[in-house]
């Protein structure tokens, strides 16, 4: 049996460069770059906008758990946990931190540690109603 050999002649390419030219592998990274950079803002939008609720609002909720004399002090997003707020409020004086979710349908109170750190956010926010 006879077997056909192609013999490889690269002469004709031996003058190209496999690789993009310089300006079109620039276009390409900066096609690389605006797509990443449209990504980040698209994934950081929804923490921009935080969508609270008002103080209204978490007030008509906390309202027949809390006693009348009860005043909100902030609403703030929870650093790190997706749909969760701390309401500060000073009830009878004293500083109470209480957690709920962006709708203000659920709430709970009770200490918020940071596990990585052994911080408790609770302690820590309630000395910044005090001040």
């Amino acid at each position: 049996m006879k077997y056909a050999v192609a013999k490889f002649d690269d002469t004709a390419n031996s003058k190209k460069n496999p690789l993009p030219s310089r300006a079109g592998a620039k276009t390409f990274y900066e096609c690389i770059m605006i797509f990443i950079l449209l990504m980040a803002v698209c994934l950081l939008l929804p923490a921009c906008s935080s969508n609270l609720p008002s103080k209204e609002k978490v007030s008509a909720s906390l309202k027949s758990i809390m006693p009348p004399d009860f005043e909100i002090v902030s609403i703030s997003p929870v650093k790190d946990i997706r749909g969760l707020i701390e309401v500060s409020v000073k009830m009878n004086k004293q500083p109470v931190v209480l957690y709920m979710d962006k709708k203000a349908r659920y709430v709970f109170s009770g200490s918020l540690l940071e596990i990585a750190t052994k911080r408790n956010l609770t302690i820590e926010a309630q000395g910044r109603i005090k001040q």
